[in-house]
């Protein structure tokens, strides 16, 4: 038997919901909406993006989490708090050009030392590897991992990884200052 193949609401524009059940989507509205409760619960106080009007507040409680998905991809340096003025600096993911090869398997990894100073904040990283005027970079990382990079191939490249990434600027202006 030939029967012809006919596609139920083609032109559909809400098509894409199909794959997941009603219930599969709440639940994942419901933990989007959870995280970023918890989020705020837990950052309110001693961070002043998370602090204003109600309506504030829930907007932020929804963007977090979304924001979280959208974004993560660029994320490369993260700083989380440990003691007053000190800070872990976590590698998270290096960004792939043709000088840095073998070192995009490196991940989520904390950064002890910066060309044998310790790091004790992003700030503190920023400012060494802009200032420094040695061969090498060379980030030491914890399993005793390190990251050597020549200072001048590495600057050289980095408007061209910012860009590959669409990255706007190679750092946030608080660390500039």
């Amino acid at each position: 038997m030939i029967v012809p193949i006919t596609y139920e609401d083609s032109n559909n524009k809400w098509t894409f919901l199909k794959p997941l059940k009603k219930d599969l989507w709440l639940t994942s509205i419901a933990f989007f909406i959870f995280n970023g409760f918890a989020v705020w619960v837990l950052e309110h106080r001693i961070n002043t993006a998370f602090r204003g009007p109600p309506s504030q507040h829930v907007g932020m409680i929804c963007w977090f989490p979304l924001s979280i998905v959208v974004f993560a991809h660029s994320i490369v340096l993260f700083g989380s708090r440990t003691l007053p003025l000190k800070y872990e600096v976590d590698l998270i993911k290096v960004l792939v050009a043709d000088f840095n090869i073998g070192y995009e398997e490196i991940v989520n990894t904390q950064v002890h030392a910066f060309n044998g100073k310790p790091v004790k904040n992003l700030k503190g990283l920023a400012y060494m590897v802009e200032k420094c005027d040695e061969e090498f970079l060379k980030f030491h990382l914890e399993y005793e991992q390190i990251i050597v990079l020549q200072t001048e191939k590495a600057k050289a490249a980095t408007p061209d990884i910012l860009t590959t990434h669409c990255i706007p600027s190679a750092m946030s202006d608080d660390l500039k200052a």
